[in-house]
């Protein structure tokens, strides 16, 4: 949940892990840890040699991070039973230890040490309607993580920083995952440790901007009963460079701020409900007896946040993001005219999808991941056409190569880029006076309402035929913030035939294209050496011979890519200036007035 004052912007480049995280040659303390757990596919001899003096100075430690992991049946089954939460975050994750889940889901006989992860835990209590995002900043991590925990339904693993809260909880696949109008529980165990300064900011962020009834679960190191061993941990962490830092029970409680402890509030880990314990599924038990005295560090579960922030938007995320273009807007708006032409509401159109409603809300504004989700959406409406899918896919592409594009029916040259032959070829029937109503229409995004009535049931984009609904493209005329630029082949407009009046009043809106500051409409002569790709070329229709581009994202029709952003460059250099093409259109829209004067009204 988020206020005006916080709404969450998504980072806008990855993640980044401190360099260590990738050099084999100095330890890494997730990797040190996942060895002290006894996992040691993962460690190198660096981590292995920070490990060893680690252990010197605090032999309990191994214990303490047993400890510490299984913690996280007690938090996740208080959290999960009595305060009825399903969706969780485990932020800060870690390397996760084995895990056989056919043992956890089955309910096979328990083990002398397999803790469960959080899935596994929660699982039992909500069934399917249990969802968990494994969290991490190390990449290295969540690939373990999505190879090994991520494999349920419900579950994902994504890199992510738990000192940017509002980065987090606007990942794409959060958002696709977790249902931000729900509660959710957010796993903080051994992680404010390595939080520094920020580690009060993350717990007054999460508290801000998760929904009401959320809470966390919390674990923190201390030298309360062992100062001496624990200060030489921070020490041999501090000599590779890292700033790890155990606090003692005060300090610990001034971090949680605005929250608020269930009971018994802060305890050390290996005590924390021992007088009233959660009662733990035998296939969640562990059979490995730990010392209380080598817990070192205390544990809280937080009461639900009571208040209620305004609701995450998709305006708030969208805010936050670079520019949608064209191709990605009209697929949304494709997926949600269809969706509500089925009288699905996004609630329940979400659920069929296995996402969330704001996940969904975020694809039909064309500020999500279109490419994952488009084919899952059309099915989950009811939509089994591939060829629907394949045209709403095709404005999504980044193409390699102008044959890619090429329409799926029609008359087709598949010359290679830049379609010398199939200029060549369209000025030469052109010249022959091919037969041909007018050009085959202006752009969408170039027409205005009152234009676009001029040809009623067309489709600019062939996207509207089958099952798809028709959806008009974003007008030029309403966007004045962006620079529009528009190219046209002059053989468009020189025609022998087709009607003189439709061909007028397209030639008259160009005129009105060219008038406006935020629109750069140009023509590309005949005998420019450049050639510009036709596509479809039959007796009445000449397609292609157009490039239009919003900004720096490129087009031709409604796709993108680096071969159109090369063409549209080379075709603007070799364009004729302003004034000319002004003299271009107005000559060809003269010649077309008078041979409609002598010509019946096509209109109806």
């Amino acid at each position: 949940m988020v206020t005006d004052s916080q709404n969450p912007t998504p980072a806008t480049s990855s993640v980044d892990a401190p360099a260590g995280a990738y050099n084999t040659e100095r330890p890494w303390p997730p990797r040190v840890e996942a060895l002290l757990l006894g996992e040691t596919k993962t460690s190198y001899e660096s981590d292995r040699q920070l490990a060893v003096r680690i252990v010197k100075g605090a032999p309990w430690i191994v214990e303490s991070t047993l400890i510490t992991r299984r913690h996280a049946t007690t938090a996740g089954l208080v959290m999960a039973r009595e305060l009825g939460i399903r969706q969780f975050i485990d932020l800060g994750c870690g390397f996760p230890s084995p895990r056989n889940p056919a043992r956890a889901l089955a309910k096979t006989p328990r083990s002398e040490y397999l803790p469960p992860h959080i899935y596994d835990i929660v699982h039992t209590v909500h069934g399917a309607g249990t969802r968990v995002v494994y969290a991490d900043i190390d990449r290295h991590v969540v690939g373990d993580a999505d190879l090994e925990l991520a494999e349920e339904p419900g579950t994902v693993a994504i890199q992510a920083d738990a000192r940017d809260v509002s980065a987090l909880l606007t990942h794409p696949r959060l958002l696709e995952t977790i249902d931000l109008d729900q509660p959710v529980g957010v796993l903080l165990h051994a992680v404010l440790e390595w939080c520094a300064d920020d580690a009060a900011t993350v717990l007054r962020d999460l508290h801000g901007l998760l929904p009401a009834g959320s809470a966390l679960s919390l674990t923190h190191a201390t030298g309360d009963d062992a100062g001496a061993a624990m200060a030489s941990v921070a020490n041999a962490y501090a000599a590779e460079g890292f700033d790890y830092r155990p606090r003692d029970r005060a300090a610990i409680r001034d971090l949680l701020g605005p929250w608020e402890l269930l009971p018994p509030g802060l305890e050390p880990t290996a005590l924390y409900r021992r007088d009233e314990p959660p009662a733990v599924p035998e296939h969640l038990q562990t059979t490995r007896k730990l010392p209380d005295s080598s817990s070192h560090a205390y544990a809280a579960v937080t009461a639900p946040k009571p208040d209620r922030p305004e609701p995450t938007t998709v305006s708030s995320i969208l805010a936050g993001q670079a520019a949608r273009p064209p191709g990605p807007l009209l697929v949304g708006a494709t997926l949600r005219a269809l969706r509500e032409q089925t009288g699905a509401d996004l609630a329940s159109a979400a659920a069929r999808m296995g996402t969330t409603p704001l996940a969904l809300d975020l694809l039909e504004s064309g500020g999500h991941r279109l490419e994952t989700w488009t084919g899952v959406t059309l099915r989950a409406l009811g939509v089994e056409d591939f060829d629907s899918e394949r045209l709403l896919e095709r404005l999504l592409k980044h193409p390699g190569s102008w044959s890619e594009l090429l329409p799926l029916e029609g008359e087709e040259f598949n010359d290679p880029f830049p379609g010398a032959r199939d200029r060549a070829n369209a000025v030469l029937r052109v010249a022959r006076s091919v037969r041909a109503f007018a050009f085959d229409r202006i752009p969408a995004p170039f027409q205005t309402p009152a234009y676009a009535t001029l040809f009623a049931g067309t489709s600019p984009h062939r996207a509207a035929r089958g099952a798809l609904p028709a959806i008009p493209a974003p007008l030029a005329q309403e966007q004045e913030s962006c620079g529009w630029t528009l190219v046209l082949d002059e053989c468009l407009i020189d025609r022998a035939f087709g009607h003189p009046h439709v061909l007028a009043e397209q030639l008259g809106h160009l005129l009105h294209l060219a008038a406006l500051p935020h629109i750069t409409l140009r023509v590309l002569p005949l005998e420019s050496p450049l050639a510009m790709p036709v596509v479809s070329l039959t007796e009445h229709t000449l397609a292609g011979g157009i490039l239009w581009r919003v900004n720096e994202s490129l087009y031709c029709g409604l796709a993108q890519g680096e071969p159109y952003r090369r063409l549209m460059d080379e075709a603007l250099a070799n364009t004729v200036p302003d004034t000319m093409t002004l003299q271009l259109l107005e000559r060809a829209r003269s010649r077309a007035l008078a041979a409609a004067a002598a010509a019946p009204d096509p209109s109806p």
